[in-house]
């Protein structure tokens, strides 16, 4: 580093050395709505154990590694237990939780998952258009969701499936729109 009249020069990026090999790319499920994130229960290591929502706390349990299942589709791997996010039993229906599975395998589709983006509608300028990111299962069809009746979900509220809102305009929104982290 050289120094003149206190202004400092940096070497160029070709006298730097080479950038360790990434981290596997996970990433954290944060509720675009509260801010909180998907967080397996009491960062429990056991299958059949739930998710819900709870501030971040740099916990693996609050980070998911994105495998790849090709087509769009990928499946979510819970850093500190290795097990995937999965509907409980491969139901179809509305209101059945998600929890972690020990099958993570390509193939198992209750436990693979796509993204969709939705809009609410805009004024006549479309100057700066939002969208909001809903998390489809591939078997069901429907959205990750938090069970909270009243439309605005807090602290300990259960992940599960539900009927994917259309627009960004719907009573429920708040419950399933999502954003990585």
């Amino acid at each position: 580093m050289i120094t003149l009249a206190g202004l400092v020069a940096i070497p160029s990026a070709t006298a730097r050395e080479a950038a360790p090999a990434a981290d596997p790319p996970f990433v954290e499920i944060v509720n675009q709505w509260t801010g909180l994130h998907a967080d397996v229960m009491w960062a429990s290591p056991n299958p059949g154990t739930g998710v819900f929502l709870w501030p971040d706390n740099a916990s693996w349990s609050q980070e998911f590694e994105r495998l790849d299942s090709g087509n769009g589709f990928f499946r979510l791997k819970a850093r500190h237990s290795g097990l995937c996010l999965a509907v409980l039993g491969g139901s179809p229906a509305n209101g059945v939780p998600i929890v972690q599975d020990p099958y993570c395998d390509r193939g198992g589709s209750s436990n693979e998952w796509y993204t969709q983006e939705i809009r609410p509608p805009q004024g006549p300028c479309m100057c700066f258009p939002i969208t909001y990111m809903i998390i489809r299962n591939r078997l069901s069809g429907r959205c990750m969701e938090v069970n909270s009746p009243s439309g605005q979900p807090g602290e300990q509220s259960v992940l599960q499936v539900w009927n994917c809102i259309t627009s960004g305009t719907e009573w429920n929104r708040a419950n399933q729109v999502w954003r990585w982290w």
